[in-house]
Order: structure tokens, then C-alpha cells, then sequence
């Protein structure tokens, strides 16, 4: 009879002693639930070098496309300029895409930017023509605008509009406005623009109509790789009368550089004609310094 109460206080003390440690490994009732994150694609070191590269860029404006506009602009009391140089694509307009009247060859341009506030960038550009037809002779014009960014610098998808009075090669004036959207995803940055234009000069469209898209890949915390595609002239689509000769498409490989915390950005690429009024190759190269 002993033995037995013996035995089962051993066991009922074993069992006791056994609850407690399990009740101490237990997580409390009041903690959170755990989540569970599904990282597909992703990986911890895609993830911490996108978060480096952001943190150690020291500057605002960027530059990972060659003819489409990024939403970014300089910091506050920041200055940028770029100097560029483009091979024409011979239409009328002097266009962000290499511009300008149809006998011209190669197009220099230099624009100067000023950070007013976060979201607030009034800038300048020069652009100088050298005909490519047996006159040879120069051209000099000017454009002069103000860009919005409307999101946050660090947010994923970021906002900007761009609107500028622009003097042409040729004499004409006019304006235009543009409204540029990015959407980062990793190392990867997707964009997109639509831009409108008026110019006010006999023989011509009534509104001229581009689209931009592209795609950007950071490889490294200094290069990036992408395409890009530019429709031009689109409103030739809904006219009987095509002013600028119809619609134009072009699509390329685009690469950038970004050196010095961003300071520095050098980017390039060519653009091949993918339709018949399309000139076969044109081309662009960029360097954009932040002060």
C-alpha cells in the first residue's frame, strides 16, 4: 500500500514538474501571432544591397533611362547639370527624343536644374543643331520648365510632371507637358511616360503625342541595364493628315552608371527603327552632375 502511494506521488510529481516546462517554453498568450512572409523572387541580398544603394545615395535627381524622364528631382538647394549629345530622328519637333528638323544630324544639349523644395525643380536647357545637308550651318535654341515631383523620394512608385515652353531649331515655338511614373520592385524599376505637345507653326499637328516605357535592372551597387521603347507622333494615328510624316517606334538597350553616391550619372544607348517611317538607328549618350 505504501509502495503504491509512493509510486503515484512519484508520478504525479513528474507529471507536475513536466507541465511547468512546457508552460516555460510556450510562447504567452498575449504575444502575436507570427506571420509568415512569402518572398518570392526575392532574396536577403537583393534586399539589403537595394536598401544600401538607397541609404548611400547622397543626391536626389537620377538618371537610369536614356529618353525617358525619371520623377526624380535635385534635393533642396541642390543643382544638376547634364550635358547630352543625340543623333536626330528627323522630324520637325525638337522633341526629348533626338530632335529637330529633318536635315539635321547631331543634336548637343546642356540643361541646368535647381532643387526649389522636395517636389519643386524649375530648369533651362540649351540645344545646338549641325545640319547634316551640304549648308552645314548651326542652330542654337533654348527650353525653359518647371518639374513637380508629387510623391515621396523613397516611396516604390514615385510621380513627376514636367511642363516647359520650348523654342524649336527651326523658329517655331510651343509647350509641352509630360507625366512620368516609376514602380521599383527589388533591383528592378519599371517606367512609364506620356507626353503632349503644342507648337505653333503653320503645316503642323495640332497636338503631338509621345509614350515612353522601359525597364532597369541594377546589376551592381553602379550599374544598371534595361530597355526602353519610345512611340512617337501617335496622334498621326487618329489624323488623315500625318504633318510629321505618321507614327514612329523605336526600342533599345539602355545602360547607366551612377558614381560617387550619385553625384554622377552616365548613361547610353542606341534605339532601332522597328517601323518603315522610323530612321533605322539613332542614339543618345547623357551625364548628369549633382552639386
Amino acid at each position: 500500500m505504501i509502495r503504491a502511494c509512493l509510486a503515484g506521488a512519484l508520478m504525479l510529481t513528474t507529471l507536475l514538474v513536466a507541465g511547468e516546462v512546457r508552460a516555460q517554453d510556450a510562447e504567452p498568450p498575449t504575444a502575436p501571432p507570427r506571420t509568415l512572409h512569402w518572398n518570392a523572387g526575392r532574396d536577403d541580398k537583393s534586399r539589403n544591397d537595394e536598401k544600401r544603394t538607397d541609404e548611400t545615395r547622397k543626391h536626389g535627381e537620377q538618371r537610369p533611362f536614356v529618353y525617358a524622364t525619371d520623377p526624380s528631382t535635385p534635393l533642396p538647394g541642390e543643382a544638376t547639370i547634364e550635358m547630352a549629345m543625340q543623333r536626330a530622328s528627323g522630324v520637325s519637333a525638337t522633341r526629348p527624343l533626338p530632335s529637330s528638323v529633318a536635315a539635321y544630324g547631331m543634336v548637343y544639349g546642356v540643361t541646368a536644374s535647381y532643387g526649389i523644395t522636395r517636389w519643386l525643380a524649375p530648369f533651362v536647357t540649351g540645344l545646338a543643331g549641325q545640319r547634316a545637308d551640304e549648308s552645314n550651318a548651326p542652330s542654337a535654341t533654348a527650353q525653359a520648365g518647371l518639374r513637380l515631383q508629387l510623391t515621396q523620394p523613397s516611396a516604390r512608385f514615385r510621380l513627376g510632371i514636367t511642363g516647359a515652353w520650348a523654342r524649336e531649331l527651326d523658329g517655331a515655338q510651343g509647350g509641352y507637358a509630360r507625366v512620368s511614373a516609376t514602380y521599383d520592385i527589388d533591383r528592378v524599376r519599371l517606367l512609364g511616360n506620356a507626353h503632349v505637345e503644342k507648337v505653333f507653326a503653320p503645316g503642323r499637328d495640332s497636338v503631338d503625342l509621345m509614350a515612353f516605357g522601359g525597364v532597369s535592372v541594377r546589376t551592381t551597387d553602379m550599374l544598371r541595364l534595361g530597355a526602353e521603347y519610345v512611340a512617337q507622333d501617335l496622334e498621326d494615328r487618329f489624323e488623315p493628315e500625318e504633318a510629321e510624316g505618321g507614327v514612329r517606334h523605336y526600342a533599345g538597350p539602355v545602360a547607366s552608371v551612377e558614381l560617387a553616391q550619385g553625384a554622377l550619372w552616365i548613361t547610353g544607348g542606341p534605339a532601332f527603327g522597328i517601323n518603315r517611317q522610323s530612321q533605322p538607328l539613332i542614339g543618345r549618350l547623357s551625364m548628369l552632375a549633382s552639386f
